[in-house]
């Protein structure tokens, strides 16, 4: 037993060693690992604190000599760090620094298992209205600050299943999971009606719509919503169009 790792965990004492834990979750990896001749490579296993502080190891197993007799020297390492650097450059490469909405790759990479399951899903692409004007009137900051305020909307009125991830520039789209006909609709107007209370400068958006068919491919849901968008934006903006198909 190693007192110090067991602190680490918050082991109790009535709970048994360190090495007692890792034989009753990971028996059967240490068992295989222990009889492959070749041991390629380390093992991973992952202990859970009593403090909800958890822990990723990975085990090495090597043949030794011991005074004359083989032996098996099974070595293991923290590499909790490691796992939470990698965790953290994961998010930096999926989400906007701005808005902290997912960028383009982690949208399409959060949809991806969605479009697989089957369920009914509905893409909304928001585009701010008139946004040139409004960096060139009140500055970029300005404009930031109404590109953060649209996702703070965005948080006001979708569910937490639901996705939300900046294309690009001005452009937002939003995945709504478990959708029936017509509530896309319903939730694009109250967005598009709650984006000018709370903007400074003042800025409205619009909005196009698409349902997705059965088994419809992520770009062609897309393509839908976004033809619907320039469709709203001719309009005159500040407007939602829904695709009929």
């Amino acid at each position: 037993s190693n007192d110090g790792f067991d602190r680490l965990v918050a082991l109790h004492s009535d709970e048994g060693s360190l090495f007692d834990r890792i034989l009753r979750d990971h028996r059967g990896k240490l068992t295989g690992a222990l009889a492959d001749v070749d041991r390629d490579g380390p093992i991973h296993l992952t202990l859970h604190g009593l403090s909800e502080h958890t822990l990723a190891l990975q085990a090495h197993a090597e043949d030794i000599e011991f005074e004359g007799a083989p032996g098996v020297l099974l070595s293991l390492v923290d590499v909790s760090p490691l796992r939470a650097r990698e965790a953290a450059l994961q998010a930096l490469a999926h989400r906007d620094p701005l808005t902290d909405a997912l960028n383009r790759r982690g949208f399409e990479a959060a949809a991806e298992p969605l479009l697989a399951s089957g369920r009914a899903l509905a893409l909304m692409v928001v585009d701010v209205d008139k946004f040139k004007a409004i960096n060139d009137t009140f500055g970029h900051p300005a404009g930031d600050r109404v590109l953060q305020t649209i996702v703070a909307d965005l948080l006001g009125v979708v569910r937490r299943d639901d996705l939300i991830g900046r294309l690009g520039g001005d452009e937002f789209a939003v995945l709504l999971v478990d959708v029936a006909p017509g509530m896309a609709a319903q939730v694009a107007d109250r967005l598009r009606r709650s984006v000018g209370l709370d903007t400074s400068p003042r800025a409205t958006v619009s909005v196009g719509v698409a349902h997705r068919t059965a088994g419809e491919p992520y770009l062609s849901l897309l393509a839908r919503a976004d033809e619907q968008l320039y469709a709203a934006k001719g309009y005159g903006g500040d407007q939602v169009a829904v695709a009929t198909g």
